[in-house]
């Protein structure tokens, strides 16, 4: 659990942070800690199965009605009609190119038989053993962008070489949609959406590092929803802004922008020390809790692979590395702590620079085991053991029904 734990916790500081010029009360660090607790407790609370048992019963209710399921020949039919134009042959290759949106129908389900009827979009429409009523709608729109998935090859022998040789024998394709659309209803009444849009810009038809890349996504379940709402890669900026919300309020809320020029070694494979730029992110959770900062790329990678264990590089490394990475910790809007570095020795001979965190009175922790750890935050540890049994026994399943001893 307590890996867990500071792994949910690295991933909470896993921002860098800007100065900033708003100033209210300064908490004392146990004042930091409780507050840090509560809010962290709440946010994990809030995303417990319990506040998304619709959705949870609506898995389950939908695993239980369709394990048993058998196509009649009107769906076999459909089945063979809407994937048979993705195939074809050029020049001996077989070419499949995966194409969503000319998988359209209506596919009922009814005594365990599914039958397929034609239709615009793909509806698929089933019950509960409840009785519930349920109905899935999505809707495909194609873009120009033809992406390459794989190629199988094959060795054949070559009478004019006497030898076997490598040939191409077959090619897939997909077909990347613009726009994927989904709606299902539960006795009439939406139960969860999901709305994707892509914009690929590509030179060939697999991606480079030289390409550019956009998408927006929007998952409702429930009372949540998940939001993309930038996600962009271009050579000279890589973007993302997320977020969860639980009904009107914003649980998580993640920023990240970096901007600068992609770097690519020999091969034309990202290459972090060939990459330029400087980097901005941001997680707030509740709105009471932020970690907010910026890194310059451009210094601090020339930190990287300092293999001097002596006591004065250290320091030197810690003094460096502070110039270059800022992160700050806000609570309840006002500046608390910042990300500091010092010099440590962890076993004899040797030394190197570890992460701690400094509050406005002087004192500071070792990160993450110091601060990050459940002696320290012992509700939010309970709230995270509570969530991830709720979420392991959903996992699970119902148990099955056994018969009575006689």
């Amino acid at each position: 659990m307590k890996k867990v734990f500071l792994l949910l916790a690295a991933v909470a500081c896993l921002a860098v942070s800007c100065k900033h010029d708003e100033k209210g009360e300064v908490l004392s660090p146990e004042e930091n800690k409780a507050t840090l607790d509560e809010t962290m407790t709440k946010a994990v609370q809030m995303l417990e199965v319990d506040n998304w048992q619709g959705t949870a019963d609506l898995i389950t209710g939908t695993a239980a009605s369709l394990q048993d399921i058998t196509p009649d020949e009107s769906a076999m039919n459909w089945v063979t009609e809407a994937t048979g134009s993705w195939y074809t042959e050029v020049d001996g290759v077989d070419i499949m190119t995966v194409d969503l949106e000319k998988i359209q129908g209506t596919l009922t389900v009814k005594d365990n038989v599914v039958y397929a009827t034609e239709g615009k979009g793909l509806n698929v429409a089933y019950s509960l053993e409840d009785g519930t009523a349920v109905a899935a709608n999505l809707t495909v729109k194609n873009s120009s962008t033809k992406l390459l998935l794989d190629e199988d090859y094959d060795y054949q022998w070559r009478e004019e070489e006497e030898d076997y040789q490598q040939v191409l024998i077959s090619k897939e394709y997909l077909i990347v949609p613009a726009s994927i659309d989904a709606v299902v209803t539960a006795d009439g009444k939406q139960a969860a959406s999901v709305k994707l849009t892509t914009d690929f810009k590509v030179a060939n038809e697999t991606p480079t590092p030289n390409d550019s890349f956009s998408a927006t996504l929007a998952v409702s379940a429930d009372k949540y929803t998940f939001s993309l709402t930038r996600a962009k890669y271009s050579p000279t900026e890589v973007a993302v802004d997320a977020s969860i919300k639980y009904d009107k309020t914003t649980v998580v809320a993640a920023s990240f922008e970096a901007k600068g020029k992609i770097g690519l070694d020999e091969d034309q494979d990202l290459d972090p020390l060939a990459t330029t730029g400087k980097v901005k992110a941001s997680f707030k959770i509740l709105d009471n809790v932020e970690l907010k900062g910026d890194l310059n790329w451009d210094e601090f990678k020339n930190l990287i692979g300092n293999n001097d264990n002596t006591e004065a590089a250290a320091k030197e490394l810690a003094a460096k590395a502070e110039k270059c990475v800022n992160l700050v910790l806000y609570v309840q809007k006002t500046a608390q702590a910042k990300l500091g570095f010092e010099a440590y020795q962890p076993a004899e001979n040797v030394w190197s620079a570890q992460p701690v965190i400094r509050f406005e009175d002087g004192s500071q922790y070792m990160l993450p085991e110091e601060f990050f750890n459940p002696d320290n935050f012992p509700k939010t540890v309970e709230a995270v053991n509570a969530a991830l049994a709720q979420m392991e026994e959903f996992l699970a399943g119902p148990e099955p029904e056994t018969e009575p001893l006689r």
